[in-house]
């Protein structure tokens, strides 16, 4: 727990979590028994304060841009109030400011572009929670242009035609960020307090917004915008087929193109053109996942498992099985359902269990996302066909994700260390110039910076990052590796390629690749 150098409250707010610690040093010893007594929006919340050295502290969530509150002894009933006054503090601002310093503290942009263009739309602006949610949403039948810490990944409406997120910061090519850059016309994340506080002034009115190069500019407008325009997408249908696949048996008319893709990995590898190992996988065909889900027998398990064992996708019964979407409307040439159908892991020393990771990526095809998804694009919900890939589980010391070509001659990398992978952090980033050779270090994994505010909401510190990778000279080696594997991909799918993969010692992995749908 933080020791704050001054005699006062403070309070410790991170970057990308609503969670706010409030601190007291009791300096005029008012009690032994503190109470927190804060002002929601559903009335007073009172919580015991923890001690903890010299400090009492309590834990409150809220990203709301006014809070209210003041302590409660209650052994001796004094109240510690602020000039007689209830305490009020903005932990959103807090949030931002967290988000900035940290940001400019690593020379990271302070505008990171999702997705440039233009549009126009009314300004709307999400004055309460920390992630603004579809059905918590006003009823919009205009062209719009959401302001909001952060957002669910699926707009799920062509009326938004542009969002722009204060907190928000993850991967440039998760899946999150993929979506967005197919649903909006502009996407980005602001941290400048100044362009926040003029977006914010806007708020109901209509604004043509640009975003190209990290840089915003945006005026008022009497002009009226036009909503997202979905293309319809045709989703080729798969042939009868009630069988586990190898991954010889991987062709587009039984399986989705995710498993196609991967055999075609495993070609380049076996023809001696890359030099990444590709993960050994079975798959289970659209009848046969059918046929599980009607009729699950200890039998069919077993011969389920002999298969991962015979293919080589385990070794003993203690490793861990990717169980991935293979579904036929995934990673087609128009449309890349990136995140929109589910990924797990299973176990097969837990039957039971691994049965019903299955069963759940399966089901995934009725998740809101993915039936939010088909609605934007005009897919029936019948003619996706489930496919599911079994593939060994890598345990990487890096992860990464990388764009083969960015429209401006670079190959993009975003890379995770193996102690961070959650898909909310901002990674590491190289550029890679395919004109030049160059490869660039450009920015270090940010996860979630911890700033400590004094009374005055005054930032006094703030978490260092660890995260620096460019003393490291082996890394970079095996980076480079991964490059030279990758434009080779790149070259033999003839188009542009979203890879995901990782690094292991000496070692690197692709475990899927897709074509990149702008």
């Amino acid at each position: 727990m933080y020791q704050p150098i001054f005699r006062a409250h403070s309070y410790e707010v991170e970057h990308k979590n609503n969670r706010v610690v409030i601190q007291t040093d009791n300096e005029k010893n008012l009690g032994n028994e503190p109470y927190l007594v804060s002002q929601r929006s559903w009335g007073k919340d009172e919580e015991k304060m923890r001690k903890e050295g010299d400090l009492y502290s309590a834990t409150i969530y809220t990203a709301a841009p006014d809070l209210r509150y003041h302590i409660l002894y209650k052994d001796t009933g004094n109240i510690d109030l602020k000039d007689g006054k209830d305490y009020q503090i903005n932990p959103r601002k807090m949030q931002q400011r967290v988000a900035l310093d940290s940001r400019i503290m690593h020379k990271q942009p302070t505008i990171l572009t999702i997705k440039e263009g233009k549009t126009i739309g009314k300004i709307i602006y999400n004055n309460e929670g920390y992630v603004l949610l579809s059905e918590e949403l006003p009823n919009i039948d205009e062209p719009t242009i959401l302001i909001t810490p952060a957002f669910e990944k699926n707009a799920g409406n062509p009326n938004i035609v542009g969002i722009i997120f204060t907190t928000y910061d993850c991967g440039a090519f998760s899946h999150t960020t993929t979506q967005l850059r197919q649903q909006t016309d502009v996407c980005s994340a602001v941290f400048e307090p100044n362009i926040i506080k003029k977006l914010i002034s806007l708020n109901g009115k209509n604004v043509e917004l640009e975003i190209k190069d990290g840089i915003i500019n945006f005026k008022e407008t009497n002009k009226i915008g036009r909503p997202m325009v979905y293309p319809t997408i045709n989703v080729p249908k798969l042939k009868p087929c009630n069988k586990i696949l190898t991954s010889k048996e991987y062709i587009s008319d039984v399986i989705g193109a995710k498993a196609v893709n991967l055999r075609r990995l495993e070609e380049l590898k076996e023809q001696g053109k890359i030099n990444a190992i590709i993960p050994e996988s079975i798959a289970l065909s659209h009848g046969y996942i059918q046929e599980i889900l009607e009729n699950i027998s200890q039998e069919r398990m077993d011969n389920l498992c002999r298969m991962l064992f015979d293919n080589d996708v385990i070794k003993n019964e203690k490793d861990a099985i990717m169980i991935r979407s293979a579904f036929n409307g995934e990673d087609l040439p128009n449309y890349s359902a990136a995140g929109i159908y589910r990924t797990t892991v299973g176990d097969i020393d837990d039957i039971e269990h691994f049965y019903r990771a299955i069963k759940s990526v399966a089901n995934s095809k009725w998740d809101p996302n993915a039936v939010s998804s088909r609605e934007m694009y005009s897919i029936p919900e019948e003619n996706i066909q489930f496919g599911i890939l079994l593939q060994r589980r890598i345990r990487p010391d890096y992860k990464f994700t990388l764009y083969t070509d960015d429209e401006k001659g670079n190959l993009k990398i975003d890379l995770f260390t193996h102690y961070f992978f959650d898909k909310t952090v901002n990674p590491n980033t190289f550029t890679y110039n395919k004109k030049t050779g160059e490869l660039t270090y450009n920015s270090i994994q940010l996860e979630n910076p911890v700033g400590i505010f004094n009374e005055n909401q005054e930032l006094e510190s703030i978490e260092p990052v660890i995260n620096d990778l460019s003393d490291n000279k082996e890394l970079f080696e095996q980076i480079k590796k991964v490059v030279e594997n990758a434009l080779v991909v790149e070259k033999e799918f003839g188009y542009p390629q979203d890879i995901e993969g990782g690094i292991k010692g000496d070692d690197i992995y692709f475990w899927q690749a897709r074509n990149i749908v702008r």
